[in-house]
C-alpha cells in the first residue's frame, strides 16, 4: 500500500458498491486504506507464519521480520467467490504466490483480473530468470490465465502486468453484466465489472531465510 491509494480511490469512484480488502505488514503504510475498505496489517505469502521482509521505513528499504498469512486465508477471508480485480505488488513476494494461482488450487475461486508488479530478479526473492521461466511456462500450462499486456517500469525496476482468464467467456462473465455509462470514454452500453470485490497485497518483500 505505501502511503498510496490514488489508484484505489479512481476503481472506487467508478464502482463504489465494491468491497476494498487490503495488506501491508507496516502499519504506518496501510492504514490509510481503512478510507476505503479493510486494511489487514499483515505480509501475504504462500504460508502463514513470521517472514524476513523488505519494508520501507524511515526513507530506506531493510530488512524487518514481520507476520504472514496465505493466500488463501485471504481469499477465505472475503466469503466470495468473485474477485474482480486482484493487485498484487508484493516487492518479490509475487514470486512465492504465482504458483497459488493454478486451476486445481484455486478451488471456487473466480479472480476476473490480476495486476501484478514483478520485481527484478535478486538473492533476497530467491528468484533467477530461469526459474522464473519455467514458472510462467507452468501458470501458462496449468492456470487459467494468460498475460495480455506487460510494461516496463521505472527504468526496468519492474515489469507491470495484467492477467485475465483464458475462460474469458464463461469465467469473467459471471462477474460482469450489462449496464449503460460512461467508463474508460465509453459512453455506450458496454459489458463492465460488478466490481464486488478488490484486494491488495503490497510490501512483503521476502528476503532470505524466507518463512520461519
Amino acid at each position: 500500500i505505501g502511503e498510496d491509494i490514488e489508484a484505489e480511490r479512481k476503481v472506487k469512484a467508478y464502482f463504489p458498491n465494491c468491497t476494498f480488502v487490503g495488506a501491508d505488514p507496516i502499519y504506518k503504510s496501510g492504514k490509510i486504506y481503512e478510507e476505503i475498505g479493510h486494511f489487514l496489517n499483515v505480509a501475504v505469502t504462500d504460508k502463514n507464519g513470521t517472514v524476513t521482509a523488505s519494508v520501507y521505513e524511515n526513507q530506506n528499504y531493510q530488512d524487518k521480520n514481520v507476520q504472514s498469512i496465505d493466500f488463501y486465508s485471504i481469499l477465505q477471508y472475503m466469503n466470495s467467490s468473485n474477485i474482480d480485480f486482484f493487485f498484487l505488488d508484493a516487492e518479490g513476494a509475487e514470486y512465492p504466490i504465482f504458483p497459488l494461482l493454478k486451476r486445481n488450487l484455486l478451488n471456487n475461486f473466480k479472480i476476473c483480473q490480476i495486476s501484478v508488479e514483478i520485481h527484478g530478479f535478486a538473492a533476497q526473492y530467491r528468484m533467477t530468470v530461469e526459474k522464473f521461466r519455467d514458472q510462467m511456462f507452468d501458470l501458462l500450462e496449468n492456470s487459467n490465465y494468460l498475460p495480455i499486456f506487460g510494461q516496463l517500469m521505472f527504468n526496468d525496476a519492474f515489469n507491470r502486468m495484467f492477467w485475465n482468464p483464458t475462460t474469458w467467456i464463461s469465467e469473467v462473465t459471471a462477474c460482469w453484466h450489462r449496464a449503460p455509462l460512461a467508463f474508460m470514454g465509453m459512453a455506450k452500453t458496454e459489458y463492465i465489472p460488478k466490481a464486488d470485490w478488490c484486494i491488495q497485497f503490497t510490501r512483503p518483500g521476502i528476503a532470505e531465510g524466507g518463512v520461519d
